[in-house]
C-alpha cells in the first residue's frame, strides 16, 4: 500500500535568486569643441569594441561654459565634473554630476583668482586645493536639507613645492595617502625652481595633513594615474610618449615613514 504524502502546516518557500546584472560602466570625455566652454559626451564600452567613428557624432550629453578650455580648468570629484577655473566674475563653480545627471555648485577657494596654476585632487569626499602658498579642502557636500553650506577650509601645512609644477599623481590604495611627482624642485631649495632635470616626488597623509620626501625620481605618469588591483600597479597616460599607456610599482606605505619632509 503506497503511502500518501504527508503534508505540513509550516512549509517554507524560497525565492528564486536573481543575478544582478552588473551595472555598465560609462567613460566622460570632455571636448573643447563647443566655442564657448567644453562638451561632455558619456562613451560605453561598445563605442570601444568597433572601428566605425559614428560615436562621433552623438550629441554632446551635457555642456559647460568655460574661460579657459583646457584640461587644467577642470577636476573630478566623485561623480562630479567641476570647472575649477570660471570667469573672473563667477559667484561658484559650476559643474555636472554624472549620477544624478544634474547641474551642481560648489563655492569658490580662498586661491580663486591666483596667476598661478592649481592643483587639485580628490580623495574620498574630499576636494584638496594647492595655489602656492595655500593649501584648502572642500568637505562632504551637506545633505539637501541641511543649512549649513558647503565649504572650503584651510589646512594648515605647509606645501614643500609650488603646486603648478607637478607633473603625475596617483593615490595609494590605501585610500589616504597621495604620491606626487614634481619636476625642478627638491626640499631644501629655499623655494627656487631649479631645472627641469631635477625629480622629486612627495607624499601627503590626507588623515594626518603631513607630507614625506621620498627621493629624486619621478612617477613616470602625466596627471592623474589609478591603481589596478588585478595588476596591483598604478596606471595611467605616460609623460613621456603621446598616447601610451603605461604603469609602476606602488611604493609601500613603509617608505612614507622614512622620509618627512
Amino acid at each position: 500500500m503506497s503511502k500518501r504524502p504527508r503534508s505540513s502546516d509550516h512549509c517554507s518557500v524560497r525565492r528564486a535568486k536573481r543575478l544582478s546584472q552588473p551595472q555598465q560602466q560609462h567613460l566622460y570625455v570632455l571636448l573643447d569643441d563647443w566655442e564657448r566652454g567644453c562638451n561632455i559626451y558619456r562613451m560605453s564600452e561598445d563605442d570601444f569594441s568597433t572601428d566605425s567613428d559614428a560615436y562621433l557624432e552623438t550629441p554632446p550629453l551635457a555642456r559647460v561654459e568655460a574661460q579657459y578650455p583646457r584640461s587644467l580648468s577642470f577636476a573630478t570629484h566623485g561623480t562630479k565634473i567641476l570647472a575649477v577655473r570660471p570667469s573672473e566674475g563667477s559667484p561658484a563653480i559650476s559643474g555636472f554630476d554624472t549620477k544624478t545627471m544634474g547641474v551642481t555648485v560648489c563655492p569658490l577657494p580662498r586661491s580663486h583668482g591666483s596667476i598661478l596654476r592649481p592643483f587639485y585632487a580628490s580623495v574620498g569626499d574630499m576636494l584638496f586645493n594647492m595655489v602656492y602658498p595655500l593649501f584648502e579642502v572642500l568637505g562632504s557636500q551637506p545633505p539637501p536639507d541641511s543649512k549649513e553650506p558647503w565649504s572650503w577650509s584651510r589646512i594648515n601645512a605647509e606645501l614643500p613645492f609650488t603646486p603648478e609644477y607637478v607633473t603625475g599623481h596617483a593615490l595609494h590604495p590605501d585610500g589616504r595617502t597621495l604620491f606626487l611627482s614634481v619636476k625642478g624642485w627638491k626640499p631644501g631649495d629655499d623655494g627656487r625652481f631649479l631645472d627641469d632635470l631635477q625629480q622629486s616626488t612627495y607624499s601627503f597623509d590626507t588623515e594626518r595633513l603631513e607630507f614625506w620626501y621620498h627621493g629624486e625620481w619621478m612617477l613616470p605618469f602625466k596627471g592623474q594615474a589609478r591603481y589596478d588591483a588585478e595588476l596591483d600597479a598604478w596606471v595611467g597616460l605616460c609623460r613621456d610618449g603621446t598616447g601610451y599607456v603605461c604603469s609602476c610599482d606602488v611604493p609601500s606605505r613603509a617608505s612614507c615613514d622614512q622620509g618627512r619632509s
